[in-house]
């Protein structure tokens, strides 16, 4: 996996990524919510609330805006979701590092199209970026574990040799 800094730098406006569902939440979409990109990465210079969350001074993040899924499968095994008005910041280490993922072509239009304003615009994934997504997400869920786990070891150690 690669470095953080390096995922943050290769981020770019109009980018589709995903990003790690709560597990507390993965009953409404699954291991992974989508997101379109609307700029590059940046340090937070001062602590920001954003919803109801206080995201430190000096983690990486990126503007974004939510799809939410609409069908989880459609004509052709699409998935299709709705593009979200509000722009939020998500925190760069909560993304599933997976570059190249691409919107479908679907009854909407072609791939790579350029996102428009519209409402009720519909925009799809195909099968092929559901399973590289929802793999990944898994894969960076168990190394989160796998480094909780580490962590927690080294504490309990800690605590014993006090």
């Amino acid at each position: 996996m690669e470095s953080l800094e390096v995922w943050a730098a290769s981020l770019k406006a109009k980018q589709l990524a995903a990003v790690r569902a709560d597990r507390r939440e993965q009953s409404l979409e699954g291991l992974y919510w989508l997101v379109v990109l609307k700029g590059k990465a940046y340090t937070l210079a001062e602590d920001t609330v954003v919803n109801t969350d206080t995201i430190p001074a000096g983690y990486l993040v990126v503007k974004a805006q939510w799809l939410r899924l609409e069908q989880r499968e459609c004509e052709g095994k699409l998935r299709s979701y709705t593009l979200l008005e509000a722009e939020t910041l998500i925190i760069v280490n909560h993304m599933v590092r997976l570059a190249g993922l691409r919107f479908s072509p679907g009854p909407g239009g072609p791939a790579d199209r350029q996102l428009r304003s519209a409402r009720e615009k519909l925009y799809y994934i195909g099968l092929q970026t559901h399973t590289r997504s929802r793999r990944a997400a898994v894969k960076t869920s168990l190394i989160e574990l796998v480094w909780r786990c580490r962590l927690s070891i080294c504490a309990k150690m800690c605590v014993r040799e006090r």
